[in-house]
């Protein structure tokens, strides 16, 4: 039998996109000639003008790392499930039976019971057995709320056409994995398929090196005339190895160079950025200053009309890094083939702590991750998880245990760094 796989994601960051992606790739690996329809919820099952004021919304919060508007509209998660119910469920049945859908996967949270409840009404009136493979995109831990409490609230009817796909979840003190899905999800270990990492291809060709320190070549992109010039401003009289052809550059990167990666969300935080950029200064202004340190700074994309991150990171590394030795590159939206081989050979990575990128990062990177709050002032321990929204402070507090990573903010990251200077 074809398959017809229906992937619903969601706008509103990135990881949602990216985990659709990810199964997207990993579907035609393994069956070139299945036929994949990929919806947005957000953008074409609610539509103008909630779905596109909820995403709109929650990137410029992401931007500004406004934490208590990030929660507030999280909190509207629950009235969203029941006001965007009859559209999703229509849109959602319209298009099992229009396409004749054997195979739905659900990366994003919202309206998890409209999805299966159309699902069911399908499989009784063509007499079909389709499940609901539920991706969870953020760490499993018991701050998921957003994934998890729909899933609670189903009814027992209904949880039986739901499949979670996820990592191991991080329990408690003598905690049984049994207990915890039970708890979080009332969902029994049958219905929960443990895998891996759901990364993108590009990603699994990094998972297996076993060292950065080895030199290597990466290549990004830049995509316009404006976005070269600065670049080529930016690399002025720095001590760098580096080619450019057409709109690409190409920077030879030695095994004894330090390299990091500020990567603070898909709609990066420009004020915490700069920040980092001005804690390197202070390291590099101490240091023996004969290493070579390299930064790596994703801007989102980049708009010649508008001041975006990349000119204020562009400038910043003009005018205010005299060092030959530092050097700051700014790097607007790029793909997957960009990404991983910088994320395999960073010896430190800044990040947020939600979504695609953290898995990502936890599958090919061997240096040191620093989990990114935006609290201010003197960050206490309590202070520092209230500087994430929602399940990300619970992602953090996975990585501290599973991979060691470290939360920082701009104030706090030096002394962590003080090694490598």
């Amino acid at each position: 039998m074809k398959e017809n796989v229906l992937i619903i994601y969601a706008s509103g960051g990135g990881g949602l996109i990216q985990a659709a992606e990810a199964k997207c790739q990993e579907i035609l690996s393994e069956n070139p000639e299945a036929n994949i329809i990929k919806k947005d919820l957000m953008i074409d099952w609610v539509g103008k003008p909630f779905g596109y004021f909820g995403v709109k919304a929650w990137d410029y919060a992401q931007k500004k790392g406004n934490i208590p508007r990030l929660e507030q509209i999280r909190s509207c998660q629950s009235a969203a499930d029941y006001l965007f119910w009859p559209n999703v469920f229509l849109r959602a049945v319209r298009i099992l039976l229009k396409e004749n859908i054997n195979r739905v996967i659900d990366t994003q949270p919202v309206c998890t019971a409209a999805v299966i409840k159309a699902i069911r009404f399908v499989n009784y009136h063509r007499k079909k057995n389709i499940q609901l493979e539920k991706v969870v995109v953020d760490l499993p831990t018991d701050l998921n709320t957003h994934y998890f409490l729909p899933i609670k609230k189903l009814s027992d009817k209904d949880r039986k056409f739901i499949r979670v796909f996820t990592v191991d979840p991080l329990l408690k003190d003598n905690e049984t994995e049994e207990q915890f899905w039970e708890r979080n999800c009332k969902l029994p270990l049958d219905r929960i398929c443990l895998q891996k990492y759901f990364i993108r291809q590009s990603f699994k060709k990094y998972q297996n090196k076993d060292t950065i320190d080895t030199p290597t070549v990466i290549m990004a992109k830049c995509h316009d005339k404006e976005e070269i010039q600065m670049t080529e401003d930016v690399l002025s009289k720095k001590n760098i190895n580096f080619e450019k052809k057409d709109m690409d550059f190409f920077y030879k990167i030695n095994a004894n160079n330090l390299v990091y990666t500020i990567l603070l969300g898909s709609q990066p935080a420009g004020d915490a950025t700069i920040a980092y950029l001005n804690g390197f200064l202070n390291l590099f202004a101490n240091s023996k200053k004969d290493l070579k340190h390299i930064i790596f700074i994703f801007c989102s994309k980049h708009n010649m009309k508008k001041r975006s991150l990349f000119k204020t990171v562009a400038n910043f590394a003009t005018e205010n890094n005299p060092y030959s030795n530092l050097i700051i590159i700014p790097i607007s939206f790029q793909n997957e083939e960009v990404i991983s081989p910088i994320f395999s050979r960073s010896n430190v990575t800044f990040t947020r702590s939600g979504g695609q990128t953290v898995m990502e990062l936890m599958a090919v990177m061997r240096g040191k991750m620093f989990i990114h709050s935006e609290v201010k002032g003197e960050p206490t321990r309590e202070k520092l998880l209230k500087g994430m929204y929602a399940w990300e402070s619970g992602s953090a507090l996975y990585l501290e245990e599973k991979n060691g990573a470290t939360i920082v903010t701009p104030r706090t990251f030096e002394k962590h760094l003080s090694r490598y200077f």
